[in-house]
């Protein structure tokens, strides 16, 4: 157990991936509430969520999002987002990203309606 402790690699070949998706959706969800992400005045809200340990990427958007930017346009974004989940890439990754970027530009512009109520830093989380 120390060792499979010690090694990113183990951990993972011991744990089920069923696991290790329903522990990146669990986080994700934990950190967009405690976050505030879920109180914005728009409701427009978004996390990405990268787990390196568990290799999978999650994302979580507020019903504001979710009215605003088509359908069929968050899904293919989202399903491009979770491929990056079975190719390592981090190239892929900040692909889809800047896409996604692009997708909630074009929805929801920034302006006096939609203020950017929340950082946009990067923040690194270490377990």
């Amino acid at each position: 157990l120390w060792i499979a402790s010690q090694s990113d690699g183990l951990r993972r070949l011991f744990t089920p991936e069923l696991k290790r998706d329903e522990a990146v959706r669990r986080a994700a969800a934990a950190l967009f509430y405690e976050r505030g992400l879920a109180n914005t005045m728009a409701e427009t809200g978004v996390l990405l969520y990268v787990s390196l340990l568990e290799r999978r990427v999650e994302i979580l958007a507020d019903r504001g999002v979710l009215t605003c930017v088509p359908p069929e346009k968050w899904n293919a974004t989202v399903r491009e987002l979770h491929r990056t989940n079975t190719t390592p890439d981090s190239a892929a990754l900040v692909a889809a990203v800047a896409r996604l970027g692009s997708l909630l530009e074009e929805a929801l512009p920034a302006g006096e309606l939609n203020p950017d109520e929340l950082s946009n830093a990067v923040r690194f989380v270490v377990e």
